[in-house]
């Protein structure tokens, strides 16, 4: 164990005050604190890892819902085709009655003038 007294207590001052270009061997090293005893470095790292891992995890969350959204606006083109489909065929009937009523109505008149025969004035 070192002591104060040791030569060898403080090394890093050592080199330190006699060396002013000293670097210490470990550029990413932090000395130890109290809670802390690991270089920040590491703690970048992990916290590099965990922010890369949300982001797949985000970009996996996006793809759903664009796929989800993508399906729904399928769903909704294909409603809007049937309605609009439909407010056709439904013009087209709609102009056939209008045609075989006016029809039928012609038809009801001739028959009715048939029957009654010439009108003497």
């Amino acid at each position: 164990m070192s002591s104060p007294n040791h030569p060898t207590f403080d090394i890093e001052d050592a080199f330190s005050s006699n060396f002013p270009d000293y670097i210490p061997a470990s550029p990413n090293y932090v000395p130890a604190s109290p809670g802390k005893t690991y270089s920040s470095s590491l703690n970048n790292s992990f916290d590099f890892d965990n922010l890369k891992a949300e982001l797949r995890e985000s970009r996996t969350q996006i793809a759903k819902l664009q796929r989800k959204q993508m399906g729904n606006n399928s769903k909704i083109a294909l409603a809007r085709f049937s309605i609009a489909n439909l407010e056709q065929i439904i013009e087209a009937i709609q102009v056939r009655h209008q045609a075989d009523k006016e029809s039928l109505l012609n038809a009801i008149y001739e028959h009715k003038n048939s029957q009654e025969g010439p009108s003497d004035y």
